[in-house]
């Protein structure tokens, strides 16, 4: 019985800490995202804040790079994300799983997304995407924002 009280504490902690999000095609497993500053969807961002985005999951193939790729549906397009370096692996540079990855791997990645004084005020989608070295999508989320 304590132990399934402790399992349930810990879920409990684990849900609060996650932001619900669209898996748009994710290929890894044990896939959770938290956009920081935002326990339910749609997230307000706000304009001149950085909010820590990270992507946990369980790779599927083994892979040397990572890349990353943010959009933001505008207009009946998806925009990408100015200013975003895309190496994936540069933010796995200082953790215990840097590039390569090993399938199997578990893979906490972090990003700091900044969000510019100049964009626009916006309802949008913003996608963000993890893509291996033989172009599948590691995790895939797809979160509503809105952008003031």
């Amino acid at each position: 019985m304590k132990l399934l009280l402790v399992f349930g504490f810990f879920w409990a902690a684990y849900s609060v800490l996650a932001t619900p999000f669209q898996d748009c095609g994710s290929l890894a497993s044990k896939t959770s995202f938290l956009v920081g500053k935002c326990p339910t969807p749609p997230c307000i961002l706000l304009k001149g804040q950085s909010y820590n985005v990270t992507m946990n999951f369980t790779s599927s193939v083994d892979t040397k790079t990572l890349t990353i790729n943010v959009t933001a549906h505008v207009a009946g397009s998806d925009v990408p994300w100015p200013g975003l370096d895309h190496d994936g692996c540069k933010e796995l540079a200082a953790t215990s799983h840097p590039c390569p990855i090993s399938a199997g791997t578990d893979v906490n990645w972090m990003l700091t997304a900044n969000v510019s004084p100049i964009y626009p005020s916006i309802s949008t989608t913003v996608t963000f995407k993890l893509t291996d070295d033989s172009g599948g999508s590691q995790m895939c989320a797809r979160i509503p924002v809105i952008v003031h």
